[in-house]
């Protein structure tokens, strides 16, 4: 099986890399736009099993076990989708894979992180909650014209309750020892923060 980016799609995000750097490499070289490469061509047996969870007349019409291409935003994601589902089109399946927060792909690359990676995604959304946490609950309470902590109460709490977790979290995290196990705590961080930040966006 062989993987392949279609640099028409690409829109130079790095989100690919970020979740699998052992298969895609973001190049920013001379001022140019950015674009993606594919460093592992051939993926090994494993990630094959894991496309194969897809719907079955998509990999038989696009041999997607063979060869699949991955389009990186929700734009050119829905652009090709309405392409399919065009008239002159020979199949109702888009030539190209949106790599969303789902696909099969980023669940075969975060089974091959490092386990330290979790912590990152905890400290991401502890942080999330602890500093939204209140804002969003009073918002949702002006909006809806609520009266008291009735109906948000939940939301509210996590600002004082995250609060805490953090501070638990930090004394795991000062246990830690070795580069390797900090810098996947660093990067999950990184990531999970990149992906709040991009569905605030598109709220």
């Amino acid at each position: 099986m062989r993987v392949k980016v279609d640099l028409a799609l690409c829109q130079g995000h790095a989100v690919c890399m970020q979740e699998a750097p052992e298969v895609f490499r973001v190049n920013e070289t001379d001022g140019h736009y950015p674009k993606v490469e594919v460093i592992l061509e051939f993926p090994p047996e494993d990630l094959r099993a894991r496309l194969e969870v897809l719907p079955q007349s998509y990999l038989a019409d696009r041999k997607i076990v063979e060869s699949f291409t991955l389009a990186t935003s929700t734009a050119r994601g829905k652009e090709l989708l309405q392409a399919a589902l065009s008239a002159g089109s020979d199949s109702t399946w888009p030539e190209a894979h949106y790599l969303g927060p789902l696909h099969p792909v980023l669940d075969w690359a975060a089974d091959r992180r490092h386990p330290c990676s979790v912590l990152g995604m905890l400290y991401a959304l502890e942080v999330i909650a602890s500093v939204y946490g209140g804002p969003f609950a009073a918002a949702i309470r002006e909006s809806l014209l609520l009266e008291g902590e009735h109906g948000v109460s939940f939301i509210g709490s996590h600002a004082s309750l995250d609060a805490r977790h953090m501070a638990e979290l930090r004394q795991l995290m000062n246990r830690l020892h070795g580069e390797e196990a900090l810098a996947a705590v660093v990067e999950s961080t990184r990531v999970n923060f990149h992906h709040f930040t991009r569905i605030v966006e598109a709220v």
